[in-house]
């Protein structure tokens, strides 16, 4: 897949996810950062609540969820291990949600297969896959409702 179709993937995946931020009436803001190697530590922010949308097109086929961790190329650490995000989003059939802080244990401490994606052609992510079953137990469904409770959450905490 190449870099394009990559990112015109990720936009489909963050409308998906507006769609439902619209549904609850919420404003929100794109992080649009302005260089392409300058890449955005999140990707939504509503209020002071931060996403990251992640859109896994190879989900349906494996059963798998795929977790960044490290860029081979550059040999740092990236993906979950540099977001700046609260929470992240994927994007599968079904929308899920996860904290960060609950991700990153899931990174570094969870039973799960670590390979070098080609997904996007430039090579330069290592994941860590998941099984459905790590996803079922560990990330909440997203709906309407949901993120009203993460936003009233945020804000009583706040």
């Amino acid at each position: 897949m190449s870099f394009v179709s990559a990112r015109s993937l990720g936009n489909h995946g963050q409308e998906r996810f507006l769609d439902i931020v619209r549904e609850v009436g919420l404003e929100y803001k794109k992080n649009s950062h302005k260089k392409v190697k300058e890449l955005a530590k999140w990707d939504i922010s509503i209020g002071a609540i931060t996403f990251e949308i992640k859109t896994d097109i190879r989900h349906k086929q494996t059963g798998n969820i795929a977790v960044e961790i490290y860029n081979p190329k550059t040999r740092k650490l990236s993906g979950v291990f540099t977001s700046e995000a609260d929470y992240w989003v994927y994007v599968l059939e079904d929308i899920w949600t996860i904290k960060r802080p609950q991700l990153l244990e899931l990174a570094l401490f969870e039973q799960g297969r670590v390979i070098r994606a080609i997904g996007n052609g430039r090579g330069n992510a290592s994941v860590k896959l998941f099984s459905k079953e790590v996803l079922h137990d560990h990330f909440s469904r997203l709906t309407p409702d949901s993120l009203r409770g993460i936003i009233k959450t945020k804000r009583a905490s706040a």
